[in-house]
């Protein structure tokens, strides 16, 4: 089977997959390990063969060698994000909006699931960046493995952006909220 195969099938189960979840989890009835696998099929066949990956847990063990690049909208960094995290944003991203940040500095970039991360890391190899990373299942997996995140403010908080209900359906850890304003309820 050639590439163009796995990306098509890569691509239905992107679509597919988070409905599949999302109505199973109304009902408590997949288990972690296959949705774990399911989005880690579906990350892995939409994503750069280019771009390296890295891990939570190893990301995790070794936070202080790292800085973080968040590649989720505005409204998603603010409800949460992973601590000392810099919001890039993807839409208007530019490798020169990251001009201070070392060349050969260790750069970890995510997003929800690694989706957009990965185009945004994509660049910054291309711009010349040795050492830039994609973190493997983003910031969902981070909250699932049990690593805190921090709010605008500093604070540690329980709370996560599920980025919609269908991808929010792979998060297992903390309090999905789908908009800042739900923080006030």
């Amino acid at each position: 089977m050639n590439k163009r195969f796995y990306r098509v099938l890569g691509i239905s189960m992107a679509i597919i997959s988070p409905v599949i979840i999302y109505l199973f989890n109304k009902q408590k009835k997949i288990p972690n390990t296959t949705n774990n696998k399911l989005l880690a099929f579906i990350t892995k066949s939409l994503q750069s063969s280019k771009v390296p990956k890295v891990n939570v847990e190893k990301v995790a063990k070794h936070k202080s060698a790292y800085i973080f690049l968040d590649a989720r909208e505005k409204e998603e960094y603010n409800v949460s994000h992973i601590e000392n995290a810099i919001y890039i944003g993807v839409e208007k991203f530019s490798p020169d909006s990251i001009k201070d940040i070392p060349k050969n500095a260790n750069i970890v970039v995510y997003c929800s699931v690694g989706i957009r991360s990965d185009r945004i890391a994509k660049e910054l190899i291309s711009a010349g960046f040795k050492n830039a990373y994609n973190l493997f299942g983003g910031i969902f997996e981070w909250i699932n493995e049990g690593y805190p995140v921090f709010n605008p403010g500093g604070y540690q908080t329980p709370y996560i952006h599920g980025y919609s209900k269908f991808w929010g359906a792979f998060v297992k850890s903390g309090y999905k909220i789908y908009t800042e304003y739900q923080l006030s309820i």
